[in-house]
């Protein structure tokens, strides 16, 4: 709503701030506004170099090179290939004088300008890139074009498969970049000066970001257990509720969670943290199947206090995991008016819906649902194809398949391209290519549900449901072979998996609701609504308030 909220006038001064707009939403208005960004920012930066006036003492040999910039972007027009091959001279100023002492002067200098050009764009491109892959915000190839021009900016585009032509050498000029991009890259390899003292690192970040990385570079690198209590309450202290919020989050590829839970300073911070997060926080923080009921309704409580549900996904599979499907259908439906977070709904609410109706044998929801989607969000492109593919069009799964290109990792899409011609003899089990389609099904986990949905669609026996998981007993692939026995004495092992394999959201629900039916247990006998009589979007009451209001 940030045009509506905003204004037409403020909307392209807010331009720092689309790379996090773009990451938040994923699709729809919000990648939208955040896709213009890029462009803005580097108009808007070249203004502000092009209207400097550096000091007597300050740099001066930017200008030359701004100025034939500053021409050729003009001329680029909505090219953005061409913009960025523009500016890139100018932009590769910032990383390139961005070393050595700093002017003691009470203002910015021309380095300082340069280097913040270099940083923007760097998030800019980077952020932009992740989202939109090598299509929009520009033509094809954005994203080999920054890495071909733009020195250093490889550390902005995480797990891209194009290879920059001028990688980062020395990740300290980094140190002020405020991006989880750059905490990740300083947790895998720090400057070997930074190592030592362990707090290095910690010390030259305190407080510029949430504090959570830090600490785990500490760590990592030989810090002790007590020095992390210590850490930790100088930044409850001194960085206030939005450090605390940061300490207590959870990453499963990082030390320092168990680290506080072993010192015990959990519960100190969540006291800590402001109004109802703290509650909610709580209830983040006991994950488990046994209680999963439990959490689902405590989570949508706290939605509809909120009006906003930040973990759509974990109530919904949880109401499916704790026996309460009739929970999770009428959770979807109610709430999905007010979801606000784009990426926990496109990419794994939305999917798991499209799973329990496939369950149910719901057809007019699965359209419903697969009717809702785009054309430029991967989950969503993925979920048209499994749709297509569940439905016998063939001929529409071959054109979507066609449009996976642009995504960075598109190598299962080229597996299941080259599967498609087998899949009438997988369905089929008197064709005579029937075993071979089984035994060559790509063994990639994004079509496990796939796999299983078209494997009990076309009533093939247990043997060959196991066969075609590759009589796996472990693992992803494991769940699904064990899961197709059915039997008793499998389901020891089943159960087993079921507590320890990670899953997508829609393998997800197809296993819980497997595990349930399994164990023979009856649905939760008291599965209430909780939407609030009257209760209305977010969206719906700040409009409301907008015309409430004398125009200016």
């Amino acid at each position: 709503m940030v045009d509506e909220v905003e204004g037409a006038e403020m909307v392209p001064r807010l331009f720092e701030y689309g790379p996090n707009v773009i990451i938040r939403s994923r699709q729809g208005n919000g990648a939208e506004w955040g896709a213009r960004m890029p462009g803005i920012a580097v108009k808007a930066w070249l203004d502000a170099m092009e209207s400097f006036q550096p000091s007597p003492h300050d740099f001066t040999g930017y200008q030359p090179v701004l100025k034939k910039a500053a021409v050729s972007v003009g001329a680029a027009g909505p090219d953005m290939k061409a913009t960025i091959k523009a500016v890139a001279p100018a932009l590769n100023l910032g990383l390139d004088e961005g070393s050595g002492s700093l002017i003691p002067v009470a203002t910015a200098s021309a380095r300082d300008l340069l280097g913040y050009g270099w940083e923007i764009m760097g998030l800019q491109f980077g952020y932009s890139y992740r989202f939109f892959g090598d299509v929009p915000p520009g033509p094809s190839d954005v994203g080999r074009t920054v890495l071909d021009q733009i020195k250093g900016v490889d550390v902005y585009f995480r797990n891209s498969k194009v290879s920059a032509h001028f990688p980062l050498k020395d990740l300290r000029r980094l140190q002020f970049v405020g991006s989880s991009l750059v905490g990740e890259a300083f947790l895998r390899k720090l400057p070997d000066d930074w190592r030592n003292p362990p707090e290095c690192y910690l010390s030259r970040c305190w407080l510029a970001r949430g504090g959570n990385r830090e600490i785990e570079s500490f760590i990592r690198n030989g810090g002790k257990a007590e020095d992390v209590r210590i850490f930790v309450n100088r930044m409850r202290h001194e960085g206030g509720p939005l450090a605390v919020c940061n300490l207590v989050n959870h990453d499963g590829n990082t030390k320092f969670p168990a680290f506080i839970d072993v010192l015990g300073m959990r519960d100190e911070l969540l006291a800590d943290m402001p109004w109802h997060y703290q509650e909610w926080a709580r209830v983040m923080d006991k994950p488990g199947k046994a209680r999963a009921f439990e959490t689902a309704q405590n989570l949508e409580k706290f939605g509809w206090e909120t009006l906003t549900f930040r973990n759509a996904y974990r109530i919904f599979s949880d109401y499916v995991t704790g026996n309460a499907e009739e929970s999770a259908r009428r959770f979807y439906d109610e709430a999905l008016p007010f979801f606000v977070s784009s990426w926990d709904f496109f990419d794994s609410t939305r999917p798991a819906r499209y799973a329990l109706a496939w369950i149910d044998g719901d057809e007019a929801t699965e359209l419903r649902i697969v009717r809702g989607c785009g054309s430029d969000n991967e989950a969503d492109l993925q979920l048209q194809l499994v749709h297509a593919l569940l439905h016998g069009k063939y001929d529409e799964a071959r054109q979507l398949l066609d449009l996976t290109h642009r995504f960075p990792d598109n190598e299962r899409y080229a597996a299941l391209d080259k599967y498609l011609p087998q899949i009438p003899a997988l369905v089929d089990v008197k064709h005579p290519d029937h075993a071979q389609a089984i035994d060559t099904f790509p063994k990639d986990k994004g079509w496990l549900f796939l796999r299983w949905a078209l494997g009990r669609q076309a009533f093939l026996p247990t043997e060959e449901m196991v066969r075609l998981f590759h009589d796996e007993t472990d693992g992803p692939e494991g769940i699904f072979a064990v899961a197709a026995w059915g039997d008793k004495a499998h389901f020891d092992s089943f159960r087993a998996l079921y507590v320890k394999v990670a899953l997508d959201p829609m393998e997800q629900i197809l296993i819980a609701h497997e595990i349930v039916k399994q164990q023979g247990t009856k649905p939760q006998k008291h599965q209430p609504a909780l939407k609030p009589v009257g209760a209305r979007p977010l969206v719906d009451l700040v409009r409301e308030e907008l015309h409430r209001q004398p125009k200016p």
